[in-house]
């Protein structure tokens, strides 16, 4: 492995509108919204590496391996490939790049042409891209990809319904090493496999590596899989990169606190070894309308409290969740009052406002759920934008809580920031230009599998 770039991602965005109506072929004009699948990503793969992609699913793992290889064309940025630029390119020089770009999809019960053999599966790439003296020669080379992946060539004749998932695979490999290319990217291809047969691929994949010198980018949502084949690791949330840095660091120095909530979720065999799980709150937002400054802010348990903030991070989460629940308008003082009717009568704006507050401040079902108790100034300020809220004045108590209890992570957008060699993270805790941030010049550390 080298640290020459073979494949090269600059500011690669990809957005989808949500729908193509009438009125958008009439007027090409009219403003429609767009899924933001992927939205400025900046990625290397190295020459003999194997880079490993990872994230929730949904975040634009697939969607950037498909733009990266034009399978589907970009909104804006570039891709290169040994410096020359993809994205430029014109059929003919697509055509060339495709036998050196190759692509393992997940399905293997879908990616066969169910109609070819296999024999036919193997040899037609290899027709196209110019690859073998004579059609015998073809048949030759077909036959020896299949030994080398562990299949026989007397399979070279069957059709894919003959063959199990794992061996389905195996072909689909063959298939993507028939054009003897310099690069594969595979897009989580063992998730559809039993765990045995898992196991089988990825030695076979670590195998062809080092046989043919490949580069990687191994796209997977099993952490446990990437820090086995992987050299590194990019961490990829809601169409950014969020963390990339060698495998090793990024488990055992986590920086990003997306990175440590996925990698305290992998299981752990030994019972005896004790690891804190950190929950994440809510679901991964839309990418139609990402949240603004960092796009984790709302699910983040580390979210920068406001200078000045003297109480405790989980006191500050509680409140900064209550008010990310008055925006975005599941805080209903009117239900509130409907369900406390029918459990006394006479109920009071103020019954209605104790109510609120012992629900999502007292003992807020967010991942914590411990009892929190605030300070005099903070609770005073939290109860009057109750107040506002039962009385109708929305925009009234939005103020007061936005006057006070405003985040960095959600005002500003992220820098990309370096906290140790070549590892690179997009988060305010470790940039020295915000004021107050907890982790300025601070290494994270995770006591992942027992490592101290």
């Amino acid at each position: 492995m080298t640290d020459e770039p073979l494949l090269r991602i600059v500011n690669l965005k990809k957005h989808f509108p949500v729908s193509s109506s009438l009125l958008t072929r009439l007027r090409p004009d009219h403003e429609t919204e767009n899924v933001r699948a992927v939205d400025g990503v900046d990625l290397t793969v190295n020459e003999g590496e194997t880079l490993g992609l990872v994230g929730e699913s949904g975040c634009g793992k697939s969607t950037l391996a498909r733009v990266a290889l034009r399978l589907v064309e970009p909104t804006d940025g570039a891709v290169y490939y040994r410096d020359d630029e993809v994205t430029a390119y014109d059929a003919q020089e697509l055509r060339e790049f495709r036998s050196k770009a190759q692509m393992i999809y997940q399905d293997p019960f879908a990616s066969l042409n169910p109609r070819y053999t296999v024999r036919r599966t193997l040899v037609e790439p290899m027709a196209v891209h110019g690859i073998g003296d004579s059609k015998r020669d073809r048949d030759e080379r077909a036959a020896t990809l299949l030994e080398r992946v562990g299949l026989s060539s007397r399979h070279l004749d069957r059709h894919p319904h003959e063959f199990s998932g794992g061996q389905r695979q195996r072909i689909a490999i063959a298939r993507a090493l028939a054009v003897e290319p310099s690069l594969i990217v595979a897009d989580e291809p063992v998730s559809a496999l039993d765990v045995s047969v898992q196991a089988q691929i990825l030695n076979l994949l670590g195998q062809i590596r080092e046989e043919m010198g490949l580069s990687i980018l191994f796209i997977s949502h099993d952490l446990s899989t990437v820090r086995r084949i992987c050299d590194r690791i990019a961490v990829m949330y809601l169409g950014e990169i969020v963390e990339i840095g060698a495998t090793h660091a990024v488990f055992h120095n986590p920086a990003h606190p997306y990175t440590e909530s996925l990698l305290s979720s992998i299981p752990v065999p030994d019972p005896s070894v004790e690891r804190k799980r950190i929950v994440l709150e809510g679901d991964v937002p839309t990418p139609i309308d990402p949240p603004s400054g960092c796009r984790f802010h709302p699910r983040c348990p580390r979210v920068i409290a406001p200078e000045g903030w003297t109480g405790t991070q989980k006191e500050w989460r509680r409140v900064f969740h209550f008010k990310k629940s008055v925006e975005n308008g599941s805080v209903n003082p009117n239900a509130v009052r409907q369900q406390l009717e029918l459990k006394q009568e006479n109920v009071t704006d103020l019954d209605v406002v104790e109510e609120i507050y012992e629900e999502h401040i007292t003992q807020a079902a967010i991942a914590d759920r411990e009892t929190v108790t605030l300070s005099d100034d903070v609770e005073e300020t939290v109860r009057s934008a109750i107040a506002s809220l039962v009385s109708g004045e929305r925009e009234q108590a939005l103020d007061l809580l936005a006057a006070e209890f405003t985040s960095v992570c959600q005002t500003d957008v992220p820098r990309k920031l370096s906290v140790a060699d070549r590892q690179m993270v997009l988060c305010h805790l470790y940039d020295p230009q915000q004021p107050g941030t907890p982790e300025q010049g601070v290494q994270l550390q995770s006591d992942l599998d027992g490592d101290k």
